[in-house]
């Protein structure tokens, strides 16, 4: 019915959002609502079906604790009375009530909430018993249905209502351990499942049921992973990941692939977005490499036509012919084959640089090759930079990430360390090598600061997850209990305890000498309590027999992902940045 805009104006920190038409209405401008806040983020902006309601969501501490306002017809916002909220929500009965789900005093998503707007009543339609299950909202592609989505990182549960129905909750499939699985209909009436049932890859089945019986469309493969599904009238959009690369595959009700979407790039990153309209027969995609700045087509579903949107400016101007992609595979200690995407500027080949190293590592996502405009200014003083695709990601499937996890959660350290080792026995990178990670990429930081202090001139860690061993064994903490099937149990499994001990940094921090280090935290950061890289600092500086500095820089008004202004986000890049190019480029 309407278009939509996410605009910048000149200078401003962040963006207004417009609905368009013959008299543009203005939603939300987030610079007027950040102006009256120490903290501001925006969770979801939402429209009822008719696109005349509007409501917007947003943390004002960094807690991750949401308030759901209402945009008035004037363009002004007022509350509606919830708080407490995980961001997404969704808008039923044409304005008239809103489904959400309420977060505990744990910060644990527990209840499915249906808010009357009329009445300020609110109707508990479900609470979910296991304090191990996340839980989170997400509407059909036609529109008219909501699932709620259960489960930890093995095992979920779908349950399903109408939209303007919203009262008696609809049971896919219950939860069996291990079984993971998604839903999604299109206006057409046929529904479609995402399921790890006959192959831990991911297979595609159809139905005309929410019950079943389900039809194999598009068959699990040890070389495929697919990630996720958006259903359309005549078929679905399948996100696959191929040989560590994204791709697009539309496949239609008879299972035959139709299409297949991918970028000619060494290595490159692939978003896509549906249309409101689901009769709108296109897919917006979103492509982007290393190199080259994000470009947005529409392509068509079924006549593969691909119509050029919008390319990213570069306001201090850019030429992706000044520097090289590359991406290889690099064996490891036990004969794993790590993807490595390289961005180096063109007069780098052959020649070997300082590099500034990235990983994360962890609950099987994978790290997408995108463009990064900051990044190239690493670049262009001739410090190469490296993603290394480490098991715990699913780059190359599930058994990547079960083969990075639990038990066998060293193999990520060590891919990382041999990577690094590999990158400079080879030429291309100097020994002057700085790395970077947060959150559980930051326990990545922290395990090779204690692996191979000798190997890196400065590690960054961002909000890190450092104190494992004592996380994993307090249950009254917000992440433990959901944490447990990614590391393991250490109160019940002995087993689980000893190999956590094992890695957790500061649990094995020594007297010797240690590379530079900036670690960072949040004070109202929920998932990673600030306390934990404070006190790997203190374990730091006391066994630390360099004089290389370690530094923490704590962020007093703001939670785990930092600030939020473009500008302020830039500020935060560039003292990581600095940082590291002190160590790696000492005459700057």
């Amino acid at each position: 019915k309407y278009s939509y805009q996410r605009r910048f104006v000149d200078g401003a920190e962040r963006p207004q959002h417009w609905r368009l038409g013959a008299q543009g209405l203005l939603l939300l401008d987030e610079n007027v609502i950040a102006d009256q806040h120490a903290f501001f983020r925006l969770g979801a902006m939402v429209g009822d079906e008719g696109e005349e309601c509007f409501f917007w969501s947003a943390d004002f501490k960094g807690s991750e604790y949401f308030d759901i306002m209402r945009v008035r017809g004037d363009g002004s916002h007022e509350p509606v009375g919830i708080d407490a909220a995980a961001p997404n929500f969704v808008v039923c009965d044409g304005g008239g009530s809103i489904l959400w789900v309420g977060l505990d005093d744990q910060h644990r998503p527990k209840d499915l909430n249906l808010t009357n707007l009329s009445t300020n009543s609110t109707k508990l339609l479900y609470r979910e018993p296991d304090d191990a299950y996340f839980m989170s909202l997400a509407t059909s592609a036609c529109g008219r249905y909501v699932f709620l989505n259960l489960g930890d990182h093995e095992t979920s549960e779908v349950r399903w209502l109408p939209r303007n129905a919203a009262h008696d909750l609809g049971l896919i499939e219950a939860r069996k351990s291990q079984i993971r699985y998604s839903i999604d209909i299109a206006e057409d009436g046929y529904w479609y499942r995402l399921s790890n049932i006959d192959h831990e890859n991911y297979a595609i089945d159809v139905s005309t049921s929410p019950n079943g019986p389900w039809e194999c469309l598009l068959p699990g493969h040890d070389e495929r992973l697919v990630e996720d599904i958006d259903a359309f009238a005549g078929g679905v959009l399948a996100l696959v990941m191929e040989d560590a690369l994204p791709k697009l595959l539309v496949v239609k009700h008879d299972g035959s692939v139709f299409q297949r979407l991918q970028h000619h790039e060494a290595a490159y990153d692939l978003e896509h977005q549906m249309p409101g309209d689901p009769h709108a027969g296109f897919v917006r995609v979103h492509v982007s490499s290393p190199r080259m700045p994000r470009t947005s087509y529409d392509v068509g579903l079924f006549d593969g036509q691909w119509t050029h949107r919008k390319t990213q400016v570069i306001p201090s101007g850019h030429d992706p012919e000044n520097y090289v992609v590359t991406r290889i595979d690099v064996a490891v200690r036990d004969g794993a084959k790590v993807p490595v995407t390289i961005l180096r500027h063109h007069e780098d080949v052959g020649r070997a640089v300082p590099f500034f190293l990235y990983g994360y590592g962890a609950y099987g996502m994978s790290m997408p090759a995108h463009f990064s405009a900051p990044r190239l200014s690493l670049v262009d003083r001739h410090v190469g930079y490296a993603i290394i695709h480490i098991r715990g990601g699913m780059e190359r499937g599930y058994q990547w990430y079960r083969q990075g996890k639990r038990e066998h959660k060293q193999n990520s350290f060590r891919d990382f360390v041999d990577v690094s080792n590999w990158l400079v026995a080879q030429g291309y990178a100097s020994p002057h090598l700085a790395a970077h990670g947060g959150s559980a990429g930051g326990m990545l930081m922290g395990a090779i600061t204690n692996m191979a202090p000798d190997l890196y001139e400065a590690i960054i860690a961002e909000v890190p997850f450092v104190d494992v061993l004592a996380t994993m064994s307090d249950p009254t903490l917000p992440l433990t209990p959901p944490e447990w099937p990614e590391w393991g149990n250490p109160i019940e499994d002995e087993k689980a305890r000893e190999h956590i001990a094992s890695y957790s940094p500061v649990d094995n921090v020594t007297r010797q000498a240690y590379p530079a280090v900036l670690a960072t935290a949040g004070l109202t950061d929920p998932r990673v309590t600030y306390w934990e890289p404070a006190r790997w600092v203190q374990q730091l500086r006391a066994h630390n027999t360099s004089k290389n500095p370690i530094l923490m820089h704590t962020e007093m008004e703001a939670g785990h992902a930092g600030k939020t202004g473009r500008y302020q986000r830039l500020e935060e890049v560039a003292r990581v940045y600095a940082f590291a190019l002190k160590r790696l480029l000492p005459s700057i």
